[in-house]
């Protein structure tokens, strides 16, 4: 599978009102932590910096909770 079809595969699961302001694509390594380490690899620390992301949304969520 080709790096479009695998782009277009990802997109199709979001809402169609959504696909418009999507822009960029990450493929990261499928565990638990999947989700914050795109973040942080978007953010500019590297899928290694999963752990960074995840302590200061856990410090945020304590502020407003």
């Amino acid at each position: 599978m080709g790096r479009s079809s695998l782009r277009l595969d990802y997109l199709t699961q979001f809402p169609g009102l959504m696909r418009p302001f999507i822009i960029h694509m990450k493929d990261v390594q499928t565990d638990e932590n999947c989700g914050f380490q795109t973040i942080a690899d978007m953010l500019g620390f590297g899928e290694d910096g999963w752990p960074k992301v995840r302590r200061d949304l856990l410090s945020e969520m304590h502020v407003y909770a």
